[in-house]
């Protein structure tokens, strides 16, 4: 059953937790993507990052593009080893914003709302594989892309 209007509203999940701000300022740097182990690897939709650099530069890409992003917590799972999480970004396109194919998209102003699930593997506390599931077609149609010129058939 899809979360209830007031939480979307308060952008808080149920357990009441709001990514955004500080954290987000601590990604940009880099310093956000801790505590991932040295040669941590992070797997998303268009290729794999290894280390903090890379990963970092994944993350820069979506707060560069999208200033203002937040993420809600709707749900989490842990075990020993493994916490999955699912979630909602939603932001404005104001920045450039790399997408596949290595072109950089200019701000549109549109609205994105995109709901995914992350799974990271802990050792000793530390992040060993950090995996993220979204919907790429939701975002390039959020943000006006075709996947196919018009003039094609």
């Amino acid at each position: 059953m899809p979360p209830s209007a007031s939480r979307r509203k308060d952008a808080r999940g149920p357990s009441g937790q709001r990514c955004a701000g500080r954290r987000r300022e601590r990604s940009r740097t880099g310093k956000g993507v801790a505590p991932l182990r040295p040669g941590g690897v992070f797997v998303a939709p268009g290729g794999v990052a290894e280390g903090h650099e890379q990963i970092a530069t994944f993350y820069s890409s979506w707060f560069d593009g999208f200033p203002d992003v937040s993420a809600t917590l709707w749900r989490k799972i842990t075990t020993a080893s493994v916490t999955g999480l699912e979630w909602t970004l939603t932001g404005t396109h104001l920045g450039p914003f790399l997408i596949p194919g290595g072109e950089v998209l200019e701000p549109t102003g549109r609205r994105v709302v995109v709901r995914g699930c992350s799974t990271a593997d802990l050792d000793g506390g530390l992040i060993v594989s950090h995996h993220i599931y979204f919907d790429q077609l939701q975002v390039f149609a959020s943000l006006g892309l075709r996947l196919i010129p018009e003039n094609a058939f």
